[in-house]
């Protein structure tokens, strides 16, 4: 397959020089993307979990998460919706995974259950740029339900 780029030559027919200059484009292309922030909002987001049981709202702290920078989610997990009151005996099993390169997080967050029955999750991290899923396992009488929620850091 060629590689044809807006303004340039096909890929097969260039030469050493032309191929490097392309090459660099694409670097220095893909290093801006790597700066950009990656949620478009300060949230609170909110997810319904896969049984419909768990409302779970989450914010990043900071509001802005850098790619390949260690960040920290605020997590409630309500009873039914959003209006539900915050469940205090629920257990929580935070994740990142990146579906198409078959892989999560390289670190292993931890997660601190506050006073208010509210957690904290110190250490979260996407390292490249492109579609993330959020994991939020929840566990509550011996029963788990997920939700997910899907992080597009190239917005």
């Amino acid at each position: 397959m060629e590689l044809i780029l807006p303004g340039s030559i096909p890929w097969a027919g260039a030469n050493k020089n032309m191929k490097m200059r392309v090459i660099r484009k694409v670097s220095v292309a893909l290093a801006l993307f790597a700066a950009m922030a990656c949620v478009p909002d300060d949230g609170p987001f909110g997810v319904v979990s896969s049984g419909g049981r768990y409302y779970i709202e989450f914010s990043p702290s900071p509001a802005t998460v850098d790619i390949n920078r260690l960040f920290d989610i605020e997590v409630q997990i309500r009873a039914g919706g959003a209006e539900g009151e915050i469940l205090c005996d629920a257990a929580l099993k935070p994740d990142l995974f990146m579906s198409s390169h078959g892989h999560g997080m390289t670190v292993v967050p931890n997660v601190i259950r506050r006073e208010d029955c509210t957690f904290l999750v110190r250490g979260m991290m996407m390292e490249m740029p492109g579609l993330w899923t959020l994991i939020l396992d929840v566990e509550r009488g011996g029963k788990i339900e997920r939700a997910l929620f899907d992080i597009d850091i190239w917005q």
